[in-house]
């Protein structure tokens, strides 16, 4: 237990170089990983919709019986 806090400690020299490097921002995504959000959106909306129809057509033919 007594090596434990030696264990955990971080490198001082690579802390120290990581806060002078300081925050660089990403440039983004490139053309091959960008999806059309839209066309998720619209999956997404048909999906629930379709299951909001069958849940509705179940309860339907549950309670004619």
């Amino acid at each position: 237990m007594a090596s434990a806090p030696a264990a955990f400690a971080q490198d001082t020299e690579a802390r120290d170089k990581a806060k002078q490097e300081g925050f660089q921002p990403v440039a983004g995504a490139p053309d091959t990983e960008k999806v059309d959000a839209s066309k998720m959106v619209v999956g997404a909306y048909a999906a629930i919709l379709f299951g909001l129809f069958g849940f509705v057509a179940y309860v339907v033919m549950k309670q004619s019986e």
